[in-house]
């Protein structure tokens, strides 16, 4: 059995239960590169959404929102970041006051740019892998 190639920076405990650890399974690498495809593209996206919903009072998107990212950054294996992505999570449900969720969020994008050239390196990996299947 050949395991699926995720990039050993990411927790690859946490890909193996959600993926499965067998590269023949072909549709598990599909959505595992469906998933990681996603955070690339939109990532950016949904921390200018939870940016915008404090700017406005739109607690109810930003609770939404903030509870998307945290399921991103556990989707890809970015666990070091699941502690940041709860902080905001946690400020939106307690509708804490928007300059200090902009704040968190400001925070989170400079960490997250430093993780997103993983993303994209195991995005092309799983692409590669799958071109030569």
């Amino acid at each position: 059995m050949l395991p699926i190639p995720f990039d050993d920076r990411l927790d690859k405990d946490v890909l193996n239960h959600l993926y499965g650890t067998n590269a023949a399974d072909i549709s598990a690498v599909s959505h595992a590169e469906a998933i990681f495809s996603d955070y690339v593209e939109n990532m950016d996206n949904y921390l200018n959404s939870l940016i915008e919903a404090a700017s406005t009072g739109g607690y109810p998107t930003g609770k939404i929102v903030s509870h998307t990212l945290l399921t991103k950054i556990r989707s890809v294996g970015l666990t070091d970041l699941e502690k940041p992505a709860v902080e905001i999570e946690y400020l939106y449900r307690m509708q804490e006051d928007p300059i200090q969720i902009i704040a968190s969020v400001e925070k989170f994008r400079t960490l997250e740019k430093e993780y997103r050239q993983i993303i994209i390196d195991q995005h092309i990996c799983l692409q590669e892998f799958l071109s030569l299947r």
